[in-house]
Formats: structure tokens, sequence, C-alpha cells
């Protein structure tokens, strides 16, 4: 089985107790750091898309400072996600702004030029390619848009770190354990978080990818960080 297959098989598998799950392992912080993204990138009336929207959190929060001239569109390769998210707008204000669709972050189902922001919250840390969801990221992008990712970092100071590397590799299985025997999905997180670039070696790869202006803001401590970057205009 593929990496992509294997990614899609275990979020699809543990997607009814996703959020639960995010809840714990950030402390309750995640729901924090998502609205802190869409108020950095967000202005009001962009056009968005979301890549690797999962249950749509950080679509929600996207569609909050989007304003009713803005709309976000949510993209995910796994089908039982989309259907989380399709319920949470369901009868809310932000149900005209929304939209869902299922579709693979390595060949995004968009023409080129076709939107003002992209974001990525929790995705790219799970994909198969970093260079080339980036550059996907790139081609959708319209001239002057912006990219933003919001993922996991590396804590700059070695007393926080140690502490993050004992939850991710003690906390997280057990959080399976009590999650209806998932283990070995909350195994694969500590091994995504050590295969993925930090903070600085992520902005090289988004600069390699095209953007300019690449910067980033370490969240609580550096346990999570948000890259921006922008498309030439």
């Amino acid at each position: 089985m593929s990496q992509a297959g294997y990614i899609c098989r275990l979020f699809c598998r543990i997607a009814p107790r996703y959020d639960r799950m995010n809840r714990i392992m950030s402390f309750g912080q995640d729901l924090k750091w998502r609205r802190l993204t869409a108020r950095w990138v967000v202005s009001g009336g962009e056009q968005v898309l979301d890549v690797g929207t999962g249950t749509g959190d950080l679509a929600l929060a996207l569609a909050q400072e989007v304003g009713p001239t803005g709309e976000v569109v949510g993209v995910d390769f796994c089908s039982h996600m989309l259907d989380l998210a399709q319920q949470k707008v369901q009868g809310s204000t932000l149900n005209t702004r929304c939209r869902f669709f299922e579709g693979d972050a390595m060949q995004l189902p968009f023409p080129n030029e076709s939107f003002d922001v992209v974001t990525m919250g929790f995705t790219l840390r799970n994909l198969p390619d970093y260079s080339q969801a980036l550059q996907e990221a790139h081609r959708v992008l319209r001239p002057g848009g912006e990219i933003a990712v919001l993922d996991l970092g590396r804590p700059p100071l070695l007393p926080l770190r140690l502490l993050y590397y004992l939850a991710f590799f003690l906390v997280a299985p057990l959080v399976g354990v009590f999650n209806r025997g998932n283990v070995s999905a909350y195994f694969y997180l500590p091994r995504s978080l050590m295969s993925y670039p930090p903070q600085d070696q992520l902005a090289s790869l988004l600069q390699a990818a095209g953007f300019l202006g690449v910067e980033y803001k370490n969240l609580s401590g550096g346990i999570v960080c948000v890259h921006r970057g922008f498309k030439a205009r």
C-alpha cells in the first residue's frame, strides 16, 4: 500500500474521534492556533483554499474572517472527515461561505490562479512529498496570493522540547489505547513529527517552491508554528 493510501485509511478510521484527540493532545489549544492562523492571513473578502481540511475546524475559522463577500473551499482525501466538516457548517451562518470537496493535495482539482489564500492546517506533515504539495499550492494561488502552513514545530528551548517529545512518544499511544484501540494511529503521530522538517528548513522549502517573503511565527513556545509566504505579483 502506498503512503498516501495508508494515511487516508488511517484518518478515515480515526475520523469520529479526531477532534477529541486534538483537544486532548493540544490541551485545548488547537482551536486557538487555527483562529490565530486565520486572522494572520485573512482580512476579508478572499477566496481561500484549505488543503487537508479534515473535519473543517480551520475552514470554519477562515470562514469567520473572510466575511460575507469571501469564500472558503476545503479539500481532503478522506470522505469521512469531509462528512464531519459538512455537519459542522450545516444550519450555521457560515454555511454559505464554505464548500467541501474530496481531492488530493498532491494534484489539486482546481485551475491555475484560482485562490487568494491557500492554507494547510496540520496537513503538510502527512503528505508524501512536501515540495510537490507546496508547488501545487503555488500553482493555484493568484499573483500576490498568500500561503499559510500551520503544523507541529520544534521548540527552541531544550527543556520544553524534551517535554514535547515525551508527550508525543508516551502520551499519544496512551490516547490510542483509550480511543477504542487505535494505537497504531497514535504511534504514527510521533513518527510523522520526527520526519517533518524544523522551522528553518520548512522556510527553505517554501522558498524553493517559489514563495517570497517567507516568515514564520512560533506558537506556544514553538510546539506549533505558522509559516507564510507570497506568490510574486
